[in-house]
């Protein structure tokens, strides 16, 4: 979505999500979508990441490469610690039986398309699950998504059509994390492992550099409407 909500579209996103969340599914379907495992699929390639950069006959092939070594050594400490409490997280919620609705998994105002007659289609539905609906409620609960959601008082509408909820502060605080390791091992390999992307200034590896090694990205700002994960929501919660 190139423009932000209005304010009626953002109570009409709440009850389009809301009736996401109280699908039931018939059963065939439920043997298709995974369930919520609480644990971030991204750490292996993270500690592969964290492996490469330091060490240097690895990690210096190439100026990209090279930029991005040197960046993981300045912030291997504050990357380790979002590791770790990813984990932490992951681990007391498994030790829950929380409620598990169906969910799209990717659900920010990017992956709506406003149509004719205020027709709302939502796209991207490659990884729906089943999980705690804090899952997608993520994007829009004390979130940063887009100055439209700040100036329109996104977050109220919204709840106006999803209706009363109450929040699991811990599980939103976990995919707040959850998000940041994905983002730090989606970025990385990108840069390391996507040779059909192009190396130098310019090019989307070098793009996706300047993306993971961005202040936006370890400040309380995102760096698009998409991006709202960052440190300083993760502090807020936990």
């Amino acid at each position: 979505m190139a423009v932000g909500l209005t304010g009626c579209q953002w109570t009409d996103f709440g009850a389009v999500l809301r009736k996401i969340h109280d699908t039931d599914p018939p059963e065939w379907l439920r043997r298709l979508v995974p369930l919520e495992t609480h644990t971030p699929s991204w750490l292996g390639t993270v500690a592969n990441l964290e492996t490469w950069a330091l060490d240097p006959s690895w990690s210096e092939s190439d100026d990209t490469s090279a930029a991005l070594a040197s960046f993981w050594r300045d912030r291997g400490e504050e990357i380790r610690g979002i590791v770790r409490r990813a984990t932490e997280l992951g681990a007391a919620l498994r030790e829950r039986e929380p409620v598990l609705v169906l969910c799209h998994g990717d659900i920010h105002t990017d992956n709506l398309i406003l149509g004719p007659g205020a027709r709302m289609s939502i796209v991207d539905w490659d990884a729906p699950r089943f999980a705690p609906r804090e899952r997608d409620l993520m994007f829009v609960v004390d979130s940063r998504v887009g100055e439209d959601m700040i100036n329109m008082g996104g977050q109220e509408r919204f709840f106006r059509g999803y209706g009363p909820v109450e929040f699991d502060r811990l599980a939103l605080a976990y995919y707040r994390y959850e998000w940041v390791v994905q983002e730090i091992g989606d970025y990385g390999e990108r840069i390391l492992w996507r040779d059909d992307l192009g190396g130098g200034p310019g090019w989307p590896r070098w793009r996706a550099l300047e993306l993971c090694s961005s202040p936006e990205m370890w400040s309380r700002r995102p760096i698009t409407p998409t991006r709202i994960c960052w440190l300083g929501s993760c502090r807020r919660l936990a």
